[in-house]
């Protein structure tokens, strides 16, 4: 399996390079390659992630894709099997169901029809809001698109526990496979 991992600016993103590493023991023969946003790289070394993931690490922003990909959105769409969107921050989500393509990654997961699974990472307070609802329920008409439910978690922000935190990653990535095995509908 070829799985595309698109890593936004949620804090859980600092823990990203342990889930890869986890994936690349569990999963031999998982083939990675990983897209970071420009927020996301705050929280993790994109270094860190192509060494434990042994693949290739873009930054989402246009002038970091590699000369070698002549239209990153086609050949990246084609190459993955399946794309994990873990953490997905409220920002990212939304420009993904308003259909927004200004990023790589966006405009890559706008133009495919592999199986998406994304994992939301929201702020205490927002997970609730009629907004967000309208978002997930844009992103859940999509059939090829799963967004898992947040779990409780702790929040940086408050110290306290908060329902925003994304799934566990082992969680999300049965889910990716669940997807990738279930049949094209026609």
């Amino acid at each position: 399996m070829k799985v595309l991992v698109v890593c936004t600016g949620a804090i859980a993103a600092a823990h990203l390079p342990t889930w890869i590493s986890w994936t690349r023991a569990a999963h031999q023969g998982v083939e990675l390659r990983i897209v970071v946003t420009k927020s996301a790289a705050r929280f993790v070394s994109v270094e860190a992630l192509r060494v434990l993931g042994d693949c290739e690490v873009i930054l989402d922003q246009w002038e970091s894709i590699p000369s070698h990909y002549r239209a990153f959105h086609v050949e990246i769409t084609a190459w993955a099997d399946a794309v994990l969107v873990y953490p997905a921050t409220r920002n990212f989500l939304t420009r993904f169901s308003v259909g927004m393509t200004d990023t790589p990654a966006l405009l890559a997961l706008q133009c495919g029809k592999k199986p998406i699974v994304v994992a939301p990472s929201l702020p205490s307070g927002i997970v609730e809001t009629p907004l967000l609802a309208q978002h997930l329920a844009t992103l859940l008409e999509m059939e090829h698109v799963s967004v898992l439910p947040t779990v409780s978690g702790f929040s940086v922000g408050t110290g306290e526990d908060s329902p925003g935190a994304p799934v566990p990653f082992p969680q999300a990535w049965e889910e990716l496979c669940r997807l990738w095995q279930r049949p094209a509908t026609v």
